[in-house]
């Protein structure tokens, strides 16, 4: 059964960043208030654009990121893009903003 959470509209902030920023990124995230968790893990990224790419990268084809998504309110979201600015951030990483349907924990018929 599934226990869904029943709260006001929420999307998923996702955000890649290049992995040596990684850290400072986790850091920043850990001082917003408004953050109350998120999840980060190593992502390949493509990219057809050498430019994006170091050689090693362009050698390799890929290039290593980190993603890091936050469950946020609209609000929250937008307070978190604005510290990533404010912290210089924010012309490393790609964001983006998606709607969440539903979110809650899988759990067993008789833990409800």
């Amino acid at each position: 059964m599934v226990n869904a959470e029943q709260q006001s509209p929420q999307l998923m902030l996702t955000l890649i960043v290049p992995q040596s920023l990684a850290d400072a990124c986790a850091d920043v995230l850990m001082q917003i208030p408004v953050v109350q968790g998120f999840t980060q893990d190593d992502v390949l990224g493509f990219s057809r654009r050498p430019s994006a790419m170091s050689t090693a990268e362009q050698v390799a084809g890929r290039q290593v990121n980190s993603r890091f998504q936050l469950l946020l309110s609209e609000d929250e979201a937008q307070i978190v893009l604005a510290s990533l600015v404010e912290q210089q951030l924010s012309g490393r990483l790609h964001y983006v903003l998606s709607a969440v349907l539903a979110h809650g924990h899988c759990l067993p018929a008789e833990a409800l």
